[in-house]
């Protein structure tokens, strides 16, 4: 049995920081009914996110974009126009027979349309809402919008991400998936407290200090020294060597790094050249520090005119941290993943056999979810009629009245 079964989610996010936040609460077992318009359909449904090498732009069909199928697995889907305050009041009706609340739309759109978590108090008062906005709900920016790579510059990330030469480097997807997580721990807390106390939670999320909040060392470093931390690349403060590697290869790398001198000792012998352990440059951890630039030549050098996977082999098989740089064609060949099962496979009624990422956890005593993404509109019948128990006439009228799908 998974943690969550029994609970259910009134999932009204889109995108991508809130679907996944939503996709993990039904990894754990969860009921999550997403809910969105059959004219304002989720961004994901249409979005591709690599080039495709067609002579016109492709019409991606509503229920085939690979984002949405990504984000949005485990879940049922349930069309609402909630411009309608026929819509709004049977977004209402779910909410009291839910347990959570998720959105991540700009602060104040759900009171606009009725949604609040006041409004939703009402119908069921130890509901817990999560409301994932840029910039949270007060504030002199809380009206702001934004997406991963406007949450990434605010929150501080893209200026310690990049090269000391070079301009501040973005996120973005990451951004929204770090979010997500962040946020889905937020609801289990929620969830524990209601557990204990009885009482429901409006937890305002702010994206921007999801970001914020995981490089908190920088911070007190500032606070500490008065020093602004500056792009390193690869670098660490203190540690050489500590860089990614060019092997040999088209577009090939290795990560490596050494935290001792008897470390070093090793990695000197794996590349054939232990003379550089009695180097006045490399002797010792502040001396290579000092000389990191011709320490990375050399290493590179013989690098770059090897095979990346055996080097990798060689460097572990001498207790060192190293790892290949991975591109997406590795990772699917990955031995390891694959007996860990970290691709779930799932059978789309319209593209077949899909292989997605799963959850990042294995649980003991309890199979994970893998049902595909929800075709839109795919459970209408099973929430108008068995979860809000509507009649048969009481859905025509809403689909005549062009509410529903």
């Amino acid at each position: 049995m998974l943690p969550l079964e029994g609970i259910r989610v009134a999932d009204f996010s889109w995108v991508w920081a809130g679907p996944y936040c939503a996709m993990m609460l039904a990894a754990l077992g969860a009921e999550v009914i997403k809910i969105e318009g059959h004219r304002r359909t989720d961004l994901t449904r249409h979005g591709v996110v690599w080039p495709l090498p067609d002579p016109a732009p492709t019409v991606i069909p509503l229920n085939q974009g690979m984002s949405l199928n990504s984000v949005n697995q485990n879940k049922k889907s349930f069309t609402l126009d909630l411009s309608r305050p026929e819509g709004v009041a049977l977004a209402k009706r779910l909410v009291a027979v839910s347990d959570i609340a998720v959105d991540n739309m700009r602060a104040g759109s759900m009171a606009k349309m009725g949604l609040s978590y006041e409004d939703l108090r009402k119908v069921r008062p130890d509901i817990i809402v999560l409301s994932m906005s840029s910039r949270g709900q007060e504030g002199p920016q809380k009206d702001y919008a934004g997406y991963a790579t406007i949450h990434h510059a605010i929150g501080g990330g893209a200026y310690i991400t990049g090269y000391p030469d070079d301009d501040p480097c973005h996120s973005t997807g990451d951004v929204d998936l770090m979010n997500g997580t962040g946020a889905a721990f937020s609801v289990l807390a929620a969830l524990y407290y209601r557990m204990e106390t009885g009482e429901g939670q409006f937890i305002d999320f702010s994206q921007c200090e999801g970001v914020t909040s995981i490089i908190g060392e920088l911070l007190l470093g500032y606070e500490m020294n008065g020093q602004i931390p500056e792009r390193m690349g690869n670098a660490h403060p203190r540690y050489a060597p500590h860089n990614v590697y060019r092997c040999w290869g088209v577009d090939r790398w290795l990560a490596l790094e050494v935290h001792s001198d008897e470390e070093f000792t090793a990695l000197a012998e794996v590349i054939g050249q232990p003379e550089m352990v009695s180097d006045p440059r490399f002797s010792d951890m502040a001396s290579r520090k000092k000389n990191e630039k011709e320490l990375d030549q050399l290493i590179e050098a013989w690098t770059r005119v090897r095979d990346r996977d055996w080097m990798v082999a060689e460097f572990c098989q001498a207790n060192l941290a190293a790892a290949p740089s991975r591109n997406a064609r590795d990772l699917y060949a990955d031995p390891h993943l694959r007996a860990r099962g970290a691709f779930l496979k799932v059978d789309h009624p319209e593209l077949g056999e899909l292989e997605l990422v799963g959850a990042p956890w294995k649980m003991s005593d309890a199979e994970m979810p893998s049902r595909h993404a929800p075709l839109l509109g795919e459970h209408n019948e099973y929430v108008l009629r068995e979860l809000l128990g509507l009649s048969e006439t009481e859905v025509s009228e809403l689909r005549q009245n062009d509410v529903i799908l």
